[in-house]
Formats: structure tokens, sequence, C-alpha cells
């Protein structure tokens, strides 16, 4: 059922189940209305009950989980119109963090990221290399802007942004060599911004972002 479905530190162990169950539900691994089984979770992760129960509690204060009377959970239902919603949060934010960011990259992120966008490319069929890929291009767009709302801001955006995209993207219309297609179209946009990044030209790169969230968007509507 879990496809982090890892050990447990009994330290952590709320904390750990929120992640796993977010990251699940985020990349769309729990589908919207889906049930999810607590009896189930408990004995895969060999953990009690209560933790799992805080974590589902955790997550239905994002938005993430519903929780009925008789604490039944179920992940929530996506509403397309908060598509259009992130989609001009992220046109706003993401050009303007990565032009805070540009200058503090380093080489060593950037030689590394392009391995893994490379890796995708030659492997356009393995969604997991595609998605972490795709979370680490963004993500180091802002986490060098050294700007705490900028962060917080876009990391807020982006649990819902990824979440209807990637539903879309693999769980959407779309078969299996549309999906292939748009893995690597959407990976070639992410060595572009890379390109810009290295020649720390800021105005191709945010020209370029904000066309990818564009392009990233037209594609997620054709697909739901």
């Amino acid at each position: 059922m879990f496809s982090n479905n890892l050990a447990v530190k009994q330290q952590t162990v709320k904390d750990q189940v929120y992640e796993i169950l977010k990251h699940e539900i985020v990349i769309g691994k729990l589908k919207p209305g889906e049930s999810i089984n607590i009896s189930k979770l408990t004995e895969e992760l060999n953990i009690s009950t209560a933790p799992v129960r805080e974590a589902l509690n955790m997550l239905a204060q994002d938005g993430l989980v519903t929780l009925n009377p008789r604490r039944h959970a179920s992940v929530t239902n996506i509403d397309i119109s908060d598509m259009e919603v992130t989609m001009r949060l992220r046109l706003l934010l993401e050009p303007y963090s990565a032009e805070l960011s540009i200058d503090n990259i380093p080489k060593e992120d950037i030689d590394e990221m392009r391995q893994k966008l490379n890796a995708v490319l030659e492997k356009p069929y393995d969604e997991e290399i595609y998605i972490e890929s795709d979370l680490e291009l963004h993500d180091i767009l802002y986490r060098y802007s050294n700007s705490d709302i900028v962060k917080k801001t876009l990391l807020m955006i982006k649990e819902y942004s990824v979440r209807l995209r990637f539903y879309g993207e693999f769980f959407g219309k779309a078969d299996e060599s549309q999906r292939i297609q748009i893995i690597r179209l959407s990976t070639e946009e992410h060595l572009g911004i890379l390109d810009a990044v290295e020649k720390r030209d800021v105005d191709l790169l945010k020209t370029l972002v904000y066309e990818h969230i564009k392009n990233g968007t037209e594609r997620n509507y054709s697909t739901h």
C-alpha cells in the first residue's frame, strides 16, 4: 500500500508517520477519497495506533485528510479550482525567489541536479526519479533565497500545487505514452532553467521559470 514502507524510529513516531502519509497523498499514491486503513498502517510500520491518529489529526489540519465522527480517515478530494489559484501564486513568487537565489546556488548543487535530470531522461518511465528531481529542482530555486518568508510561503503553496500536478499527470486522463512525454518535456524545461542558473542569467531564469509554470499548468489541465 505504501511506497515509503519504512521502519519508524520510536522517538519521532508521530512526525515520521505524518511525513510518510503526506508524501503518499501529495504525489497521488493515496488518491482523493481513498480511505486510510489505520490498522493496516500500524501493522506495516510496526507501531501503535496513537501516533497514527496524531499524525492524521495533523494532516486534517493541513486539509489533506478528512476525519469523520467515528474517527475514520480518508484523503480529501481535489478541488480543480485550486489549480488556478496556485498557478497565479507560483507565477508571482517563484521567478522572484529564483532571482533571490541565483547567485547563492552552489556549483556542486547545479552539477548534482544536472545528473538527476539526465537520469530522468534516460528513464522517463520511472515516476519516482522524476518526482524527486522535480521537487528538488524547484526547491533549490527558493532554498537559497535567504528569505524565511519566501521559503515558508512557497513551501505551503508547493504542498497544494504538487498534489494537483502529480495527480493529474499520473492518475488523470493521460495514458503511459503521454505521461512519458510530459515527463520528458518538463525535464527538458528543468534543464533549461538549470542552464540559466549556471550562467547566472537572472532575466533568462525568471522568464524560463514563468514559462515552465504556465506550461506545466496547461499540461495538467489537459490531463484532468
